[in-house]
């Protein structure tokens, strides 16, 4: 069964199907026994007076009297049973095949016990009301599969079909009934087949619905992680096109960033730049005497060293290519005493890591040359100047023999030993 009737639907879906069907059964019959039950009472009461005031003589009072009690031991028991099972989502499919056969005698018993009615009444009135009363109001409150829904149907109509000849006199009111009773019935069971169906495809459709809500959100969880990986991803991607591969340290393009960000800030006119240009004094003949592979191992070795110089959020290292880094720093007030010590400190820190390196003149191990330069922070156009002085204080270094220092400061024209 589906929503269309001719499709398959999941076993799952239609035990829970079932399972919410049983409940609303039980919610559905409890109202309408209480109201049977009260009906019953009064009827008991009004079979008694007319008993004993001897109203009308037909009257069968034991026979009537028993059939409100069955009614009346009936309900009861079914109001026992919907209490007791209030709650039917873990129930095993024996334990709901035994409740959907306890409803459907339960049916049964009610509409068969309208027949019997039905037929008493035929000696009082000739009318068929019990039993159509009871048809109508079981096919309407309850709601039961196509299998299952004919017990009751077949047990009330069979009952009244074979009787009524035995309890109604006239023949012309048996084929009344008989006529009236058919067309009944077939309204009477298409109606319950109406709501049987309608039931169960609103059931399924809002089954269909919660699952699709449980899919969609299922799939904007999966997205919103997919986008989180993607962030991360991206993150990561841009970290790595911000940091040298070979080196760790930021390249030239997280220069330029760091650069831009700097000036964003409101900066005090007294603020300058300060530049270092530092070149691994005879890399070239260390990369052809060592190879490749060693000469890497001292790039990453003086980029830790020049990047351990940093110490605080306003200072930058870049490896400005091939053997060249660059530091950079904005500071106010900068005195050449501490470009000098700063400077100082960082040549000792290369030849403190005592890299073999024979080829040089002045030093058995390996050095660098530096170049330094402090230019006024006015705006990104004279960071370009400021690096240009220390590359000309760099090729300064290198002239006077490498392995030293030398410094320009914006306006001056002769390079400046320092130490």
């Amino acid at each position: 069964m589906s929503i269309l009737w001719d499709e398959p639907v999941h076993e799952a879906d239609l035990m829970n199907f079932r399972k919410h069907m049983m409940m609303e059964n039980f919610q559905r019959g409890a109202r309408v026994s209480k109201i049977v039950i009260l009906i019953e009472l009064l009827l008991l009461a009004a079979a008694t007076v007319i008993y004993f005031l001897r109203i009308d003589s037909r009257f069968l009072f034991g026979e009537y009297i028993s059939m409100y009690l069955l009614m009346l031991f009936f309900n009861l028991i079914f109001l026992l049973a919907a209490g007791k099972w209030k709650d039917l989502t873990e129930l095993s499919s024996s334990q709901l095949n035994r409740l959907e056969t306890g409803l459907t005698v339960y049916i049964a018993l009610v509409m068969t016990w309208g027949s019997v009615l039905t037929l008493l009444d035929q000696k009082l009135y000739g009318q068929p009301v019990a039993f159509m009363l009871n048809m109508i109001t079981m096919s309407v409150i309850f709601l039961l599969d196509d299998r299952r829904i004919k017990v009751p149907y077949a047990c009330s109509v069979l009952m009244l079909a074979v009787g009524l000849p035995f309890f109604q006199a006239s023949t012309d009111i048996v084929i009344g009934h008989y006529v009236n009773l058919s067309i009944f019935v077939f309204i009477s069971w298409l109606g319950s087949r109406m709501l049987y169906k309608n039931y169960y495809s609103n059931f399924m459709t809002r089954t269909l619905l919660e699952q699709s809500k449980i899919l969609v959100e299922k799939e904007a969880e999966e997205i919103k992680d997919m986008n989180a990986k993607l962030d991360l991803a991206n993150r990561q991607l841009m970290e790595l096109a911000l940091v040298d591969d070979l080196t760790g340290i930021p390249n030239r393009r997280s220069f330029r960033n760091f650069i831009d960000s700097m000036f964003t800030f409101d900066l005090k006119p007294e603020t300058v730049l300060t530049f270092l240009m530092i070149d691994i004094d005879f890399f070239k003949q260390f990369n052809d005497l060592h190879g490749h592979q060693e000469a890497d191992k001292v790039l990453i070795a003086v980029a830790d060293q020049i990047h351990s110089m940093i110490r605080n959020p306003k200072e930058f290292v870049v490896r400005w290519g091939g053997e060249e880094f660059v530091y950079c720093a904005f500071s106010e007030n900068t005195t050449e005493k501490e470009i000098a010590e700063l400077t100082e400190a960082l040549r000792a820190k290369i030849l403190s890591l005592q890299i073999p390196h024979r080829v040089m003149s002045s030093s058995d191990f390996l050095s660098v040359s530096i170049g330094a330069s402090t230019i006024r922070a006015v705006g990104t156009i004279p960071v370009s100047k400021g690096i240009e002085l220390a590359d000309q204080a760099l090729y300064a270094a290198k002239e006077d023999g490498r392995n030293c220092v030398k410094y320009l400061r914006d306006g001056w024209a002769e390079p400046i030993h320092i130490g």
